[in-house]
């Protein structure tokens, strides 16, 4: 069976459950914690539902998809709550460009925008944005990777 298929599938019975009992925020954000820190699980006090939604996949030989459904879990929680997540990576603090960077996304849209801001030194200059999947990388790193690749192109035409 398709991995997507399969986790969608599971992550949808999740958010009916979690909607059934009205603990959604609590699991969303315990299922954020633990996909941040995979680590961190062994000393956590599971919620109910995700205890009971973990025994679920493991009686029906599923729990290796636990890090594929609990992503997509996520995805719907957020477009059912008409949250949006967006990260950006920077190379340095930028907290003037991350206000500028929330302030145009949450211009016009409903719902509520969650922003997570990381310092990444290797991007270089410049930043990476995710927005709902979509990816804007306007990093030097990136550039750079680029120019490479079409100098090693093009002197590999030449050579050959």
């Amino acid at each position: 069976m398709n991995t997507g298929t399969v986790s969608l599938r599971y992550a949808k019975a999740l958010l009916k459950y979690v909607n059934h009992t009205g603990n959604g925020e609590a699991v969303c954000a315990q299922v954020r914690r633990l996909l941040k820190n995979p680590s961190a699980a062994k000393g956590m006090q599971f919620e109910k539902e995700l205890s009971d939604f973990v025994v679920l996949l493991v009686r029906n030989h599923r729990k290796e998809y636990l890090k594929f459904i609990l992503h997509s879990f996520i995805r719907l929680y957020d477009a059912q709550t008409g949250r949006k997540a967006v990260r950006l990576v920077t190379a340095v603090p930028a907290p003037r460009f991350a206000q500028q960077v929330r302030d145009r996304l949450a211009s016009g849209q409903p719902g509520t925008l969650v922003m997570e801001e990381i310092v990444d030194p290797e991007i270089i200059g410049g930043f990476v944005l995710d927005v709902d999947g979509s990816r804007m990388d306007a990093s030097v790193r990136t550039q750079l990777r680029t120019l490479l690749a079409s100098l090693n192109e093009k002197n590999r035409t030449r050579v050959l």
